[in-house]
């Protein structure tokens, strides 16, 4: 063999390795972001399940909260406990006033000057 028919050839062998050192790599390339893809869809549907559960339980505490707040419920708590209450009639309340502090006199009073 002459010296260009072994040129010729190592230059057709690099042109090979080299076409197919990119379509390979590009290959594995594309299976690795495919492996994370899916890692990524399960953590994603994970998290979606967690916020799932905290909602679920956020109506619940909502609504555990709602039945124990009302009238019938406090009632048959305070009866079931032997507390002796009653309602207070809104006519005999009396409101007071919060005091006046004003900037030029220091003290605060109840009464007006």
């Amino acid at each position: 063999m002459n010296k260009r028919q072994q040129s010729v050839q190592f230059s057709t062998v690099a042109k090979v390795l080299l076409v197919s050192l990119f379509l390979g790599g590009s290959g594995v390339g594309y299976v690795l972001q495919k492996g994370q893809i899916r890692d990524l869809k399960n953590q994603r549907d994970e998290n979606e399940k967690t916020i799932d559960g905290f909602v679920n339980e956020q109506r619940r505490a909502n609504t555990d909260l709602n039945r124990a707040t009302t009238s019938p419920q406090i009632n048959a708590y305070l009866f079931g406990h032997r507390i002796q209450m009653q309602q207070t009639d809104l006519r005999k309340v009396v409101t007071v006033r919060e005091p006046q502090y004003s900037a030029r006199n220091t003290k605060m009073s109840l009464v007006r000057q």
